[in-house]
């Protein structure tokens, strides 16, 4: 009888940190971590943020061809990174939109695939 109370303290508890993370997904929160990774200043405040952006970007940079962008050989993350930060900084009026959103769009404008 006691674990029912627990489950639901627990699928709040949940549920709250699942709203809080989509609020920091957006493209106004994030971008605040991809320019912290881009200037390479260790502001402490910012780590999350710019692990998120990394991780975001890199995992889309490594599934490229799947994502329907095609990366050019010798192309690495950090481009990848400032192709994110100037796309989404000449949108501002989208920095409410979802970051992943963004830089899948960006990515996929800067190398489309060829049509063979």
């Amino acid at each position: 009888m006691r674990k029912h109370p627990i489950g639901i303290a627990a699928a709040v508890a949940l549920l709250g940190q699942q709203s809080m993370a989509s609020a920091q997904g957006s493209a106004n929160n994030v971008m605040v971590g991809c320019r912290s990774d881009l200037s390479q200043h260790d502001d402490k405040n910012q780590v999350y943020l710019s692990a998120m952006c990394t991780g975001i970007i890199r995992t889309m940079f490594y599934f490229g061809s799947r994502l329907g962008f095609c990366i050019p050989d010798g192309t690495n993350a950090g481009q990848a990174i400032r192709v994110v930060v100037l796309y989404i900084d000449q949108r501002p009026a989208r920095m409410h939109e979802r970051f992943e959103d963004l830089a899948l769009e960006a990515m996929q404008k800067a190398w489309p695939c060829r049509r063979q």
